[in-house]
């Protein structure tokens, strides 16, 4: 496994951590559907809450919005919709879409930022 790999599979611990510290229920990590692959779903009350993670080393210049460009929010929408088709009956009255970002300084601690409902799907 590569080092990038690591580093998302640890930001995405820490996010996951981080949602159930403020009650959130993690129903799935790393869900994949046909069309890509939920990093995190969890339900917040009647709310489910689709999360991304991006996890970064502090001085990494890579911008959000270079990694969440309008392909990679399309396949999420779609990949959310095959979640939600496979999760008939599922108690939630609304769905947002959330984003965890996980910040790594070279000390090794970390820095969390989160960010409710970054976009609004057209379904």
């Amino acid at each position: 496994m590569n080092h990038n790999r690591n580093v998302g599979i640890r930001g995405e611990d820490i996010a996951a951590r981080w949602l159930e510290q403020r009650g959130m229920t993690i129903l799935e990590r790393n869900w994949r559907g046909r069309h890509g692959e939920l990093d995190i779903v969890a339900l917040d009350g009647p709310t489910l809450r689709i999360v991304e993670v991006k996890t970064r080393l502090q001085g990494n210049e890579e911008t959000l919005s270079g990694s969440l460009g309008a392909d990679k929010l399309r396949a999420l929408r779609r990949t959310a919709q095959d979640f939600l088709a496979a999760s008939a009956g599922l108690p939630a009255e609304e769905v947002f879409f959330d984003l965890v970002v996980v910040v790594f300084m070279p000390d090794g601690s970390w820095e969390t930022e989160y960010i409710p409902c970054f976009f609004y799907p057209q379904w």
